[in-house]
């Protein structure tokens, strides 16, 4: 992976309102058109699949962390598949350590999605890593951000950390997002 790196989080199931799966199409097209290559966890369905297969489509190389005891499930094609003897947090671990990460984005997704935001953001905020974030898509982080926010409000958090966080709408690209330092 010698060009600049994404890691997605995304759901595995897709959105039941199909327009936030068009949304998350237009964006993964970005990645691709803006030479990112794309790192996720892996596997052909939902979200994540859509988003994947779509910045394949653009011409991104596509990595599949993959966490061994789903070693069943099906990739896509001609995706890189590193296989992760571990759990959640060891694939974190090794999205943390891709050379070239330039961000984390968070696409919609249920519960394991919150997870790996909220890892992301403290990786982010105490570890110098790469920005979080959010493509503007419905409202599924609204209230962690606005938990970022008190948090930093409340002297919890360094308000710097809060810059670290950004909002990426549909009129920007990706690298004016990244420009944002």
């Amino acid at each position: 992976m010698d060009k600049n790196t994404v890691v997605i989080f995304a759901g595995s199931k897709l959105p039941t309102d199909a327009h936030h799966t068009v949304l998350a199409r237009v964006f993964a097209r970005k990645i691709g058109l803006e030479k990112f290559n794309l790192a996720y966890g892996g596997g052909n369905m939902g979200l994540m699949g859509e988003i994947a297969r779509t910045a394949q489509s653009a011409n991104a190389e596509i990595t599949a962390f993959t966490l061994k005891k789903y070693g069943s499930e099906e990739q896509l094609m001609d995706a890189k598949v590193i296989e992760i003897d571990g759990d959640d947090d060891d694939r974190f671990k090794a999205f943390s350590q891709i050379k070239n990460l330039a961000a984390f984005i968070a696409f919609p997704a249920g519960p394991a999605g919150l997870v790996e935001v909220a890892q992301a953001f403290r990786h982010a905020a105490y570890e110098n890593g790469p920005p979080l974030i959010i493509p503007q898509i419905g409202h599924y982080y609204d209230g962690m951000l606005a938990s970022f926010a008190a948090s930093a409000q409340s002297g919890l958090t360094k308000e710097e950390s809060l810059s670290k966080v950004r909002p990426w709408k549909m009129i920007h690209t990706l690298q004016q997002i990244l420009a944002l330092e």
